[in-house]
């Protein structure tokens, strides 16, 4: 991890990320080949692994349904073509690596994670000057998955990762998990005399060298035993989503120390941060056939912005009104997605009646917001029909029952196609709510025209808390309202708001007006509880693209405890569900259940976002 005074120190120093400019006469930089992280490179020689890597100006084509190419400054194993992300490097537990760096670049290379895991400080880093070769002898690491990146520097100006972001590469030391595939998350900026009109970067985000939909897709069959190793080369925040299944949490590692948890550690997520400049290994076993998705929950991160900076294209997001569902599987998402294909017999209760019939409403609303934006929201009908105006930001919270089937016809109101996700729920493929997408071959959830309906059965095998929203042009849609909590109760029990708080961050509205805010205020009314009286507090996260560290405490500002007893709707295992500190940081996509005992004093619930938005909810 990069130290705060070394980031200060770059900053200042007027950090750049671009593309370097190749002058003319220079021969054509070679293209850049996508790395699956199955192959290896170097060559072993008993516990030392001999590799000779080139780092060198790279053309980069990330989504092979495009015409429109980049160039970055890339590594390259000698003898092949360079790679994004890097060659993988493995090494035996207590093995060596025998390096030969050959800097084609123009600038001094410094290669930062080979031989030290203290961070940035040029003093840990090995250095090669412009057009200069030389040979390390990298001392042992410890076993574990490392991420390693290059730098370039000229002058007192150092650009981390190199200009495009992509001098990045992975030591795996020790054996891996029997079958577990490595997928590196990789951002791209390009170059700043290349602005976009708002001043803004171009940027996007792949996984392994590759961009939705272009990035690799996999095949399981029901049963099957899935071991996947995300490793974030950003040193951002990334929260990746699974639909329709959970997954084990098996492990995490940071920048220099790597954990495996026990048996009784391990817990079950839907969606998951891996540590920035670290990695998350999982394990899940898909129950249910069908076509699934797993993807970073930040809108930017898995929408069509990133199509738009590949092509340097300065348009709005689209909404998907004139558009079949196919189309917006190839232009509406982008980036940070994987395409799960699940072979098998789906399940078959369409004759099966209902405990529950329920229709929603997506509806819309002018002048909502500043500027005059217009708000989108969804409405239960109950005896009567709304009026076509009527929003609730957030939408209602629904309440369904473990085990019990339940039907919900979504009613389209828009002038746009959408689709409804369920977030978290253990569903048949084909209600899972991506447009063109759930399904199995030959039956595929269509996109919700403009006035016309969908109709969603499931039958939620586990109480807990969920979320539901729009799972088109999300950057915009969810911003505006197309969000809102799901509850699953056990059978019996009903949902009680004087002693269960349903507490749902998002982001109200779009642009530089957007606020992030609690249950659609940014100051929420406050909530009164009874003292001595167990409460539960069920946090959600859909904010689209902000992190946020939530903390219970005093008046006089001391941290509360409290105890966690959920995760994203699956109960916690025993030993974490043991009180401690009142704090969580959270990111898109996530939930939390908490529970504790308020005394007689003044607490509060304080949400203060990764863009120093500082959100409180009274408590009384």
């Amino acid at each position: 991890m990069i130290k705060p005074s070394v980031r200060a120190r770059i900053a200042g120093a007027g950090l750049v990320s671009a593309l370097l400019v190749v002058s003319p006469g220079v021969r054509t930089p070679a293209d850049v080949v996508p790395n699956d992280l199955q192959r290896a490179a170097g060559t072993r020689h008993g516990d030392t692994v001999r590799v000779s890597l080139v780092a060198q100006v790279a053309r980069w084509r990330p989504d092979t349904l495009s015409d429109h190419w980049v160039e970055a400054d890339v590594f390259g194993e000698e003898g092949r073509a360079p790679s994004i992300p890097g060659p993988l490097i493995r090494l035996p537990a207590g093995g060596h690596i025998a390096l030969t760096v050959r800097n084609t670049l123009g600038d001094t290379l410094l290669l930062v994670g080979m031989g030290s895991r203290a961070g940035f400080p040029e003093g840990d880093t090995l250095r090669i000057a412009p057009g200069g070769q030389r040979s390390f002898d990298v001392p042992a690491l410890p076993p574990g998955t490392w991420p390693w990146y290059g730098a370039t520097k000229h002058d007192t100006t150092v650009v981390v990762a190199g200009h495009g972001r992509q001098l990045t590469g992975i030591v795996q030391v020790g054996d891996p998990r029997p079958g577990e595939r490595l997928i590196a998350i990789n951002i791209f900026q390009a170059p700043r005399d290349t602005a976009r009109p708002d001043g803004a970067e171009w940027v996007f985000w792949t996984l392994n060298g590759r961009m939705w939909p272009s990035t690799e897709r996999f095949t399981f069959d029901v049963g099957d035993t899935v071991r996947w190793r995300f490793v974030d080369l950003t040193g951002d925040q990334h929260p990746m989503h699974l639909h329709g299944f959970y997954f084990r949490v098996d492990g995490r590692s940071t920048w220099n120390h790597d954990t495996t948890y026990a048996a009784g550690e391990q817990r079950l997520a839907v969606t998951e941060v891996p540590p920035p400049i670290g990695t998350l290994a999982i394990t899940w076993v898909p129950t249910r056939p069908g076509q699934w998705l797993m993807h970073c929950h930040k809108a930017p991160h898995m929408g069509s912005l990133n199509h738009r900076s590949l092509a340097r294209d300065t348009s709005a997001e689209v909404m998907h009104g004139h558009l079949d569902a196919a189309q917006h599987m190839l232009t509406g998402m982008g980036g940070l997605i994987l395409g799960i294909t699940v072979r098998g017999r789906p399940a078959d209760f369409s004759a099966d009646t209902p405990s529950q019939r329920l229709r929603l409403l997506v509806q819309r609303r002018a002048n909502v917001f500043p500027g005059a934006e217009e708000g989108y929201g969804y409405v239960l009908q109950g005896a009567g029909t709304p009026a076509p105006d009527s929003i609730q930001i957030p939408g209602p919270v629904l309440t369904l029952t473990r085990g019990q089937l339940t039907e919900i016809t979504v009613v389209n109101r828009l002038p746009w196609s959408t689709t409804v996700h369920w977030h978290g729920i253990e569903l048949e493929s084909y209600y899972d709510g991506v447009g063109g997408w759930s399904g199995v071959a030959g039956r595929l959830a269509p996109m919700i025209a403009p006035g016309d309906s969908f109709v969603v059965r499931m039958r939620p095998p586990r109480a807990g808390t969920f979320m539901y929203h729009t799972h088109v042009a999300e950057a915009r849609t969810m911003n505006r309202g197309l969000l809102a909590p799901l509850l699953v109760l056990e059978p019996g029990q009903r949902y009680d708001p004087a002693t269960d708080h349903v507490l749902l961050m998002h982001m109200s509205g779009t642009g530089d007006s957007s606020l992030v805010v609690f249950n659609g205020s940014r100051h929420p009314v406050p909530l009164t509880m009874t003292a001595g009286v167990r409460q539960r507090l069920r946090f959600i996260t859909l904010m689209a693209d902000d992190d946020a560290t939530i903390t219970l405490q005093s008046d006089s500002a001391t941290v509360l405890p409290w105890r966690p007893v959920a995760k994203d709707g699956a109960a916690l295992p025993a030993s974490l569900a043991v009180a401690g500190p009142g704090r969580v940081r959270m990111s898109p996509g996530e939930t939390f259940d908490v529970e504790f005992t308020p005394g007689s004093g003044p607490l509060a619930i304080h949400v203060r976002s990764s863009n120093s938005f500082d959100v409180p909810i009274r408590i009384r």
